[in-house]
């Protein structure tokens, strides 16, 4: 439970971190950091049911907090895909 919490406050710092630079340059910032995050879930995927896995000793509980790392990571990344999109055409309307 612990480290959950740790990814999810790791999580939002990367997305305030993320909004801070979008506010400065434009929509592409969006657009890299979700094909970032698209990259990095199967890494963060394997990494997790490894260090789980040696340090419970279970291969179940392995899978279900990789799934749900791995998920969390993806369901970012399309929310900042939708959020590029609608900032995109917000711009091309200004223009």
């Amino acid at each position: 439970m612990n480290s959950l919490v740790i990814f999810l406050l790791v999580l939002f710092t990367l997305n305030v971190f993320v909004i801070f630079l979008s506010r400065l340059l434009n929509w592409l910032v969006w657009m890299m950091a979700g094909v970032i995050f698209i990259i990095s879930s199967p890494i963060v995927l394997v990494l997790t049911m490894n260090n789980v896995s040696r340090n419970v000793g279970d291969g179940f509980a392995a899978a279900v907090a990789g799934l749900t790392f791995g998920g969390l990571l993806i369901a970012n990344a399309i929310i900042l895909f939708i959020v590029a999109i609608f900032v995109r055409k917000k711009e091309n309307k200004l223009v």
